[in-house]
C-alpha cells in the first residue's frame, strides 16, 4: 500500500509541470545590456583602509559568463595575494534582471563571510551603478558600485558603504577585457 502511494505521489510531483505551465518566457531582454560584462578581464587599482585593512594596491581577475539559461551573468572577482594584500578578495557576482522591479539584481558573496544584494535602474550615459545593502562584519552597511565604461574593453569601477551618514570608498580599480 505504501508502494502505490508513494507511487501516485511521485507521478503527481512529475505530472504537475508539465500540464501546469507552458514554456518559461525567456530571459528578459534588457539583459542584454549586462553583456559588456562577460568575459575575462584584469584589473588594477586600490583597495582602501577598512575594517582593520590597510589602503593597498589591488590586482585582480574577474571572469563573467552567462548561466542558468541566460537569466544570470555569474561573475568572479578574485585578487592577487601578496604581501600587503595577505587576505585578497574573491567574491561570486550574480547579476540578473527583477521583473517586479524593472531593475537589474544583483547578489554577491564573498571568502570572509560577507554578502550583498543590490539592484539599479539601469545605464544612465556610460555609468551603471548598484545599490542595497553589504552584510559583513556582523554589520549590515548600504553600499554601491559604480561601473564607468571608458571604452568597448576598459572599465573603470569604485565601492563605497555608508558609514554613520558618510560614505567611504572602499576600493577603485580599472579593468581591462582581455
Amino acid at each position: 500500500m505504501k508502494r502505490i502511494y508513494f507511487s501516485i505521489i511521485a507521478l503527481a510531483f512529475i505530472a504537475t509541470p508539465i500540464f501546469a505551465m507552458d514554456a518559461p518566457p525567456g530571459p528578459n531582454p534588457k539583459l542584454k545590456e549586462l553583456s559588456y560584462f562577460a568575459g575575462n578581464w584584469s584589473c588594477k587599482g586600490t583597495g582602501f583602509a577598512f575594517m582593520g585593512m590597510p589602503e593597498h594596491k589591488t590586482t585582480a581577475s574577474v571572469e563573467g559568463s552567462w548561466t542558468l539559461d541566460k537569466y544570470w551573468l555569474a561573475m568572479r572577482y578574485h585578487e592577487t595575494k601578496t604581501s600587503i594584500n595577505a587576505y585578497p578578495i574573491d567574491v561570486r557576482i550574480f547579476m540578473g534582471w527583477d521583473d517586479e522591479l524593472q531593475k537589474f539584481a544583483s547578489g554577491a558573496v564573498d571568502n570572509m563571510g560577507g554578502y550583498f544584494t543590490q539592484n539599479s535602474p539601469g545605464w544612465e550615459g556610460d555609468k551603471l551603478t548598484f545599490e542595497g545593502a553589504m552584510h559583513a562584519g556582523g554589520h549590515t552597511m548600504k553600499v554601491r558600485d559604480v561601473f564607468t565604461k571608458m571604452s568597448a574593453t576598459k572599465v573603470q569601477h569604485m565601492s563605497e558603504v555608508e558609514m554613520e551618514g558618510k560614505w567611504t570608498k572602499l576600493d577603485e580599480e580599472t579593468c581591462i577585457k582581455k
